[in-house]
């Protein structure tokens, strides 16, 4: 069994790759003079985890400071969260989105419905340190 929850894993993370290296899912974008991975289109929730796991690579390569992308539970709610690279570059809590639904205290991750496209990236122009 144990080794079929792998094999289970490692197909995910292969689908999960394939799908983050089709054009016009995710791209790296510029905003405050910081490089954030956006996601354009949202995944298929069955490849939100293996996805966490793929991406790092992407982050490392590009030195990528914050990472925009969609919460899986709930329709039209984006988020943002800072990478290690974003460590001491971003805090959300110092941003003030139209309709923020949660920031962590330490302004690693924050949710909110965006007002328009382009709202993500005023708040990592408020946010960047």
């Amino acid at each position: 069994a144990e080794a079929n929850q792998t094999l289970k894993t490692s197909h995910a993370k292969v689908l999960a790759a394939e799908w983050l290296a089709e054009d016009g899912n995710v791209e790296i974008a510029e905003a405050a003079g910081l490089n954030v991975l956006r996601y354009i289109v949202k995944p298929p929730s069955d490849l939100v985890a293996p996805l966490r796991s793929v991406i790092g690579d992407l982050i490392d390569e590009n030195d990528v400071s914050a990472v925009y992308g969609y919460d899986n539970r709930q329709e039209g709610v984006r988020t943002l969260f800072r990478t290690d690279f974003g460590h001491d570059r971003v805090n959300f809590s110092s941003a003030e989105p139209a309709e923020p639904l949660f920031c962590h205290q330490s302004g690693f991750f924050m949710k909110f419905i965006p007002a328009d496209e382009n709202e993500w990236i005023e708040i990592i122009r408020q946010a960047a340190v």
